[in-house]
């Protein structure tokens, strides 16, 4: 072999299986998208994050319990940290806040995957054979699967392409409501990686010997039109893993059970091998998970026992991860105690305890011991997580006092009754405040404080056929001006009105949002005039710009299809 082009250093080495980092093996790694940091998840179901510098020594960041189950994966992307266990897919924060949660309550979730084209779609497998495909902005589940053979390696672009434990490779496409378009029978047994780039499959798999005693691992790679065999093929012999980058990247490293990586690449459809490095394991150890910046700035790998192995390149010592990342928020380190059970009555789903004015913390503040047990066991109800998906709203429309519905189907968008829940609090303290702060002059009108904010300064303009003009200022609140519903009433989400998610969206300019508010209706109205029930023209006018907040979580649903 050629003299390798890379240039690697070990930079550090930490025991992370000690009391002072985690109690049990690495079984995921990733590095964060966003900040300098490594996060790890363990068998014990503890997620923790590491400051990884080019010139410092690891140091930890964040703890908290994820699950009481193992950590099957970690993913990061520009919304946070995607974390996947037996009972659980959770989207945390880096100080642990968990934004999102996706929970199984009769099978063990094994596999998931994040749309890369429409990045709201998420998909996750059980070890039954079901799929389900959740829409996560919105917090509904879109659709739902059962197949055949367990699903333990996917790839979802354009088309979703699945790996299964039986060796067959299935793609299916989304736009046919995820037909089956193309299958093959490729491999023996498990398929453990799928990578799909452009109209090409690489694979990881194995093949089993004529007496059915021994493995034989091989990477295959497909032209995703003839599965039936692959272009190329490179056997490695034993079980390599592919290392997860942080950012989605066509480069491809793999780690042998030894410590041994080495880049793959292919051209002219054929696989191309690269030295990169042996790792020093010791005697009797093997790597257990890794993971790679998707420039190859860094690679970090753990093994069996619990040494964590961080390795740069030569070019790190100049331009590191952390150079080019914001900085980190300072860290309000708390140890996780695994002894704890999640739902435990002191933690709530996260060890590291966010501020007291987060929602999810708001149950800490209650003095009354008999009511904070009360609210919580209705937080952690089985409405709050049996086969359902909740988003951070949640917690934020408890706290309000808004009841959801009482059905376990319905579905309900937290968002928008939180923003119901705003505008009556908003109108009770416009209409209870004070002489001392209710008026205020604006461009010589007299306005109301709230009004002045939030409202949109309107004139409304009655006119008679006998002419008589009237008119009246007013200053709705600008979170009416809700856009992306097609429904022309959304009810009152506080007495248990909803939307439907289930209608597609209409495009909707924000100047036919205005022109609704503005519109000359012709109605019959009585005439303080004539003494006569006349039709009388309506108009509304606007007198200025809204207030300084246009409007108040007032999302519109996903797609954003709003010409605005």
């Amino acid at each position: 072999m050629e003299e390798s082009s890379f240039n690697w250093v070990e930079c550090d080495r930490a025991y992370l299986l000690s009391n002072i980092y985690t109690d049990f093996p690495i079984t995921s790694l990733s590095y964060d998208y966003n900040y300098p940091l490594l996060w790890s998840g363990d068998s014990a179901g503890k997620v923790s994050s590491y400051v990884v510098n080019c010139n410092s020594p690891v140091q930890k960041y964040t703890s908290f319990m994820s699950s009481m189950t193992p950590i099957r994966s970690i993913l990061s992307d520009r919304r946070g940290i995607w974390i996947l266990a037996n009972d659980n897919l959770q989207l945390r924060q880096i100080s642990g806040l968990l934004s999102l949660e996706h929970k199984s309550t009769t099978s063990n979730f094994i596999h998931f995957d994040i749309n890369k084209i429409n990045q709201n779609e998420s998909i996750i497998f059980t070890d039954s054979g079901e799929a389900t495909i959740i829409n996560m902005d919105r917090g509904t589940i879109q659709n739902k699967f059962d197949f055949k053979s367990i699903i333990t390696s996917s790839s979802f672009e354009k088309e979703l392409v699945l790996g299964t434990h039986t060796g067959i490779i299935s793609v299916r496409d989304p736009r046919l409501r995820y037909k089956d378009v193309l299958w093959a029978t490729c491999y023996d047994g498990n398929i453990t990686n799928l990578k799909a780039i452009d109209s090409y499959i690489l694979s990881n798999g194995y093949f089993l010997s004529e007496d059915g005693e021994f493995e034989d691992w091989s990477i295959n790679f497909y032209d995703i039109r003839k599965l039936t065999e692959p272009i190329s093929t490179y056997e490695t012999g034993d079980p390599a893993i592919i290392c997860n980058p942080n950012q989605t990247t066509e480069r491809t490293a793999l780690l042998y059970p030894d410590g041994y990586i080495e880049d793959l690449s292919i051209a002219s459809g054929e696989f191309v091998t690269e030295e990169m490095f042996q790792m020093s394991i010791e005697e009797g150890a093997f790597v257990t998970s890794a993971a790679t910046l998707y420039n190859y700035e860094s690679i970090a790998s753990c093994d069996s026992n619990g040494m964590l192995h961080l390795w740069n390149a030569e070019l790190c010592r100049y331009s590191g991860f952390s150079a080019f990342k914001p900085c980190l928020p300072g860290p309000d380190i708390v140890e996780a105690q695994s002894q704890y059970s999640v739902d435990d009555k002191q933690y709530r789903l996260s060890l590291t305890l966010p501020p007291k004015y987060f929602p999810e913390n708001i149950e800490h503040v209650l003095e009354d011991k008999s009511f904070n047990s009360k609210l919580e066991n209705e937080l952690f109800s089985t409405n709050y997580g049996t086969r359902a998906t909740y988003d951070v709203g949640k917690p934020t429309t408890k706290a309000l006092g808004v009841l959801e519905a009482d059905s376990r189907l319905a579905v309900v968008e937290f968002t928008r009754k939180i923003q119901s829940a705003h505008r009556f609090i908003l109108e009770q303290i416009n209409s209870e405040s004070t002489s001392i702060y209710n008026k205020v002059k604006v461009d010589g009108h007299n306005q109301k404080l709230i009004e002045s904010i939030f409202g949109i300064p309107l004139i409304t303009v009655m006119e008679c056929t006998c002419g008589l003009v009237e008119s009246r200022e007013s200053s709705p609140f600008s979170i009416d001006l809700s856009a992306g519903n097609i429904s022309s009433s959304v009810g009152s989400l506080l007495s248990g009105g909803q939307t439907s998610l289930n209608i597609q969206s209409k495009k909707t300019t924000f100047t036919q949002l205005l022109w609704s508010s503005i519109d000359i209706n012709e109605n019959y109205g009585a005439c303080p005039k004539c003494k006569k029930y006349n039709k009388t023209k309506l108009r509304k006018t606007l007198r200025d710009f809204p207030g300084s907040n246009m409007a108040i979580n007032c999302p519109a649903p996903p797609p954003l299809d709003l010409n605005m």
